[in-house]
């Protein structure tokens, strides 16, 4: 959830670091806990579709190549933000993680509320579809005999 730092309540006080005044007028944002579900299950489903891929073409070593490379640009996708999430919670001020946010039953994204499970739809609607074509194109392909 989007906020700025003179709108929030008097949080600050009791932490141990403390809002620059430069950040006053600047926008902050809060951890609402749905990267902490939908992440993993992104994983998962990714992780389906790649091994449906490899288990599907385990036979040509031409069409192994670009899965590989596929796998290999999935585990920079996943990684990365979890390094920037790190580099942030440690050095970003206007970040701030609160157990109200986290477990709140709707969050508010840029065009307005959601609940949460409308929130992880959206988040996981493509990448169950990806999982489930893929897997539906291994079966085809082994059935049909390539």
């Amino acid at each position: 959830m989007l906020q700025r730092v003179d709108q929030q309540d008097d949080r600050t006080t009791s932490d141990a670091r403390r809002t620059p005044r430069s950040l006053l007028n600047q926008t902050t944002d809060a951890d609402d806990g749905l990267l902490r579900v939908a992440g993993p299950l992104m994983a998962v489903c990714y992780s389906i579709a790649f091994g449906a891929a490899w288990l599907t073409f385990r036979g040509s070593n031409a069409a192994l190549f670009p899965v590989a490379i596929s796998i290999c640009f999935a585990v920079m996708y996943f990684t990365i933000p979890i390094l920037l999430i790190k580099v942030r919670n440690r050095h970003d001020a206007r970040w701030h993680s609160e157990e109200a946010e986290r477990t709140s039953a709707s969050i508010e994204i840029y065009t307005g509320r959601l609940t949460r499970f409308e929130a992880l739809t959206q988040m996981l609607i493509v990448p169950i579809a990806v999982a489930f074509a893929f897997v539906c194109f291994g079966t085809i392909w082994t059935i049909l005999g390539s």
